[in-house]
C-alpha cells in the first residue's frame, strides 16, 4: 500500500512477505483463496505488530483462520476462544485468542470488544477485516474479493489477549460474545427490517 508520498507502508511490505511464503505446492484453487485472504486480513496490521511477528507466524495464523472461515456454515456465527498451539494451529501466542466470523452487520466491533474486555484480559492485538465472499451450493468458500465490491460481506475479528484464559473463563467469554451477537442481531432486525 503506497502512502501519499508513494512510499510503501510497513504493513504492505509485511503482507508481501507473507504472500511470498505461501507454499509453492498449493493448488491454484487454494492459492486463489489464500492470497487475497492474506492481503485483506493483514491490510491494516498495526505497525506495532510488524516487527514482532515473522511472515511464517502470520501465515500460520491466517491459514488456521481460513480453514474456519471456509467451513463456516452459511448464516451461522463462529466464535472461538482458544490458546493456539503449534501442533493444532501452526502458531502459538502468549495469551488466548478470540476469533469471531459472522455476516457483516452494524455494531459488531464495539459490542464484541466490550464482551472481550469484560473477561478481564487486555486486548494486545485486534484485526477486523471485512471480506467479500461467494460460496458454493454446499456453503464452502468459492472466492474471496474486496468487501466493497462484493454482494456478500463477512466480518472477521481476531483478538489476541495479554494472558491465557482458563477453560471456564474461555467458555464464559464465548457465551458472552454469543449473547452480544444475538442482541445486536435483534436490534438490527428491529431497526432496519423491511417489515418494520
Amino acid at each position: 500500500m503506497a502512502g501519499p508520498t508513494g512510499a510503501t507502508s510497513p504493513a504492505s511490505s509485511v503482507v508481501d512477505r507473507v504472500v511470498a511464503v505461501i507454499p509453492a505446492d498449493q493448488s491454484d484453487e487454494q492459492r486463489a483463496l489464500m492470497e487475497p485472504f492474506v492481503r485483506m486480513y493483514l491490510r491494516r496490521l498495526p505497525d506495532v505488530d510488524v516487527a514482532a511477528l515473522t511472515p511464517e507466524q502470520l501465515l500460520a495464523e491466517v491459514s488456521d483462520l481460513l480453514v474456519v472461515f471456509d467451513e463456516r456454515p452459511v448464516g451461522r456465527d463462529v466464535v472461538r476462544v482458544f490458546r493456539p498451539r503449534i501442533e493444532d494451529c501452526g502458531y502459538t501466542t502468549s495469551g488466548s485468542v478470540v476469533q469471531v466470523v459472522t455476516d457483516d452487520r452494524p455494531f459488531l466491533v464495539d459490542s464484541i470488544g466490550i464482551a472481550v474486555t469484560g473477561s478481564g484480559a487486555t486486548i494486545v492485538r485486534h484485526l477486523h477485516p471485512l471480506i467479500g465472499t461467494s460460496r458454493d451450493a454446499e456453503g464452502r468458500l468459492a472466492s474471496v474479493q474486496k468487501a466493497r465490491s462484493a454482494a456478500r460481506r463477512e466480518s472477521v475479528q481476531h483478538f489476541e489477549l495479554d494472558r491465557a484464559l482458563s477453560p471456564e473463563d474461555s467458555a464464559a467469554l464465548e457465551a458472552a460474545i454469543r449473547s452480544e451477537e444475538r442482541r445486536v442481531g435483534k436490534e438490527c432486525r428491529s431497526r432496519w427490517s423491511p417489515y418494520h
